[in-house]
């Protein structure tokens, strides 16, 4: 019987110490099996932050030319769609009776002018009173008057150019009838274009006079335009809280075109941010984060984005310069976990940064 309990004693203390020993193995084990996961240090970037905006091109002066008078066609004297310069005739109408008005004119002012020198002469010698002598210096007045407005009725049967530019298209025959207020043509001066448009609230301080602007257009595929913020308006609109803003390009080729869509990227604020791959974010609910690698051990770190590009995410607060950030193997982590850092081949941070959308990967708009 002795020997049956001292056997139980025997089991029972190697069984305690054989749970033991497991027990005390446990942490040993698990600090083997860390997480293997990619990791590259965090790196700053310049990013210079672009708007894009799409509007339609207009010129720097443009008007379409039309007639302030009803009178047939005699002479053509403009190209079709080419250039013609300040105070050339381009249309000549049949004046012939303004003509007539005219000359009419300025022999009623001849006469009026001779009768006023004769009683000037007789005014010397008391021979008229001083009303006459008033009132035919009156009638050379009204003479004259007339004389040009019978002039200016001649020149609306001349359209001239009022400056220098460029004609579009058009169908137009000696003799056929001009009426009056038809459009005939369009002159536009392209040594400049400008672009109008609108400018969320929240850009337009960082918007100033000579602000840079590049553009492209389909019309012209491979051609980048450079252009300044020329002119901001005074007011904004009451309803979508956008202000107008003139962009001023120049165009000594004659490229642009009136009408042109282009798409414009206005330059806002320049800064200096972590630039990290997209593929290291992570979202749990509404919070996006980003596992690091502290002293052998995965930290989660959320952060706030300030924008998103194609494969990059720039980082407003939450990470710093040299933070080990893990992008790969970021599915197998939790906070404290152990883990093996393997350093990464990453892309040296650009030195500017494409433009920036105001949507995260999720659709969701960013605050």
């Amino acid at each position: 019987m002795t020997g049956i309990v001292v056997r139980c004693s025997v089991a029972l203390m190697l069984g305690w110490l054989s749970s033991t020993a497991l027990a005390q193995g446990k942490p040993d084990a698990q600090a083997v099996k860390a997480v293997s996961v990619g990791v590259q240090p965090v790196e700053e970037a310049v990013l210079s932050r672009k708007l894009p905006l799409v509007g339609s091109l207009i010129a720097r002066q443009g008007i379409t030319l039309q007639s302030q008078v009803e009178a047939n066609l005699v002479r053509v004297n403009m190209p079709q769609s080419g250039p013609v310069q300040q105070g050339q005739v381009l249309l000549q109408l049949d004046d012939a009776q303004a003509q007539a008005a005219l000359a009419e004119a300025r022999a009623t002012a001849t006469d009026a002018e001779r009768k006023l020198q004769e009683l000037s002469r007789l005014a010397k010698v008391k021979a008229v009173s001083n009303t006459e002598l008033e009132s035919q210096r009156a009638a050379v007045a009204i003479a004259k008057a007339k004389v040009a407005s019978a002039q200016a009725t001649v020149d609306n049967y001349r359209i001239v150019a009022p400056f220098s530019g460029e004609v579009g298209l058009y169908t137009l025959t000696p003799g056929q009838l001009i009426k009056k207020d038809t459009a005939i043509t369009s002159l536009d001066d392209l040594s400049q274009m400008t672009l109008d448009i609108s400018v969320p609230e929240k850009f337009l301080s960082q918007l100033s006079i000579g602000s840079p602007v590049s553009a492209t257009t389909d019309a012209l595929p491979g051609e980048v335009f450079s252009g300044v913020v020329a002119h901001k308006d005074i007011r904004l609109d009451n309803i979508t809280l956008n202000g107008k803003v003139r962009i001023r390009f120049e165009n000594p080729q004659h490229l642009l075109r009136p009408g042109m869509l282009v798409k414009a990227e206005l330059q806002l604020d320049t800064r200096k941010l972590p630039l990290i791959p997209s593929r290291a974010l992570l979202f749990q609910g509404e919070q996006r984060y980003v596992f690091v690698v502290e002293d052998g051990k995965a930290v989660q770190k959320p952060i706030r984005i300030e924008r998103i590009y194609d494969d990059q995410v720039a980082v407003a607060d939450g990470l710093r310069a040299g933070d080990q950030l893990v992008v790969d193997g970021t599915v197998k982590l939790r906070p404290g976990v152990a883990v093996q850092a393997l350093p990464m081949a990453g892309a040296k941070a650009a030195v500017s940064a494409p433009t920036a959308t105001n949507k995260d990967t999720r659709g969701k708009v960013l605050p």
